[in-house]
């Protein structure tokens, strides 16, 4: 006689979904909306909200319009004023986190979990115009909660866009490696040695190529003078993410000790390599 499923039978079923995930796995993840497993509940909403066209996803759209709406070129705001059974059931969390406000709490929630081709259509303008408009109020949550769309949804397009405005790591995990390297590039070229800078870098894929490796070992040699509290902590992340094949390269470029440094890691991971093949 068969079995019949436990709670850890469809978290682990989840997981698996999450691969190959297609139309005909919403009738099980809808099912799943109603599981007794918060975690369940949860992985469930997130899933359906990557799969297109998904009822969820219709219903958070609806949620979404009501929230967000086009005012004289600006974007007004208008959260929600309750947290129904409804909302609950497709992922929104009632309880705010210390310190946050109920009605903030459940419009990032819902921005989050709105589709964001629900955008263009209620705008008209592509995500790198939508992300610099001005939003007449709650424009931390409505950004918070867009950068938690991009995440959710893997959407390149508004990750790049989102990355423009505001740098996250988070962001840069939604690109290819071959963007994500260019971006952070570019990044590190511009930005100053400072705590965001070390949150991107340690976001950037590994191993990071002759590209990023380069600018991170001239953001080195240009500070190297100053002495920023957290050049060490940059200096660590090029040793431990930089592609070991980079170590001549990097010996080459200055005498300088921070970036000699650097290459002596580089190297030794090299050698370890070579070693363990």
């Amino acid at each position: 006689k068969r079995q019949r499923e436990g709670p850890d039978d469809r978290a682990v079923f989840l997981v698996v979904l999450e691969d190959g995930l297609s139309a005909g796995d919403e009738p099980f993840l809808e099912a799943a909306l109603d599981d007794r497993r918060r975690e369940v509940r949860q992985a469930a909403a997130d899933l359906l909200i990557r799969l297109p066209g998904s009822r969820l996803g219709e219903r958070m759209a609806e949620r979404g319009r009501r929230c967000l709406r086009p005012s004289g070129g600006r974007i007004a705001v208008v959260p929600p004023e309750s947290c129904d059974a409804g909302m609950a059931r497709d992922g929104v969390r009632a309880a705010p986190p210390r310190g946050t406000g109920e009605r903030s709490w459940w419009l990032q929630q819902v921005v989050a979990r709105t589709p964001l081709r629900v955008w263009a259509e209620v705008f008209g303008v592509p995500p790198d115009i939508l992300v610099g408009m001005k939003i007449v109020d709650w424009g931390r949550e409505v950004r918070a909660g867009w950068v938690r769309a991009a995440v959710l949804q893997r959407d390149s397009a508004w990750a790049r866009a989102l990355f423009a405005v505001d740098p996250l790591a988070e962001l840069l995990a939604v690109l290819r490696p071959a963007e994500q390297e260019a971006l952070a590039a570019d990044f590190v070229a511009r930005h100053p040695v400072d705590g965001q800078l070390i949150m991107v870098m340690g976001g950037a894929a590994a191993p990071w190529g002759p590209a990023l490796t380069r600018a991170v070992l001239h953001k080195i040699l240009d500070v190297a003078g100053t002495q920023p509290w957290n050049l060490g902590e940059l200096i660590r992340l090029a040793g431990e993410r930089a592609d070991p094949a980079q170590h001549q390269a990097a010996a080459g470029l200055s005498l300088e000790p921070p970036v000699q440094e650097v290459a002596a890691v580089l190297r030794y991971r090299s050698d370890m390599l070579k070693e363990l093949s």
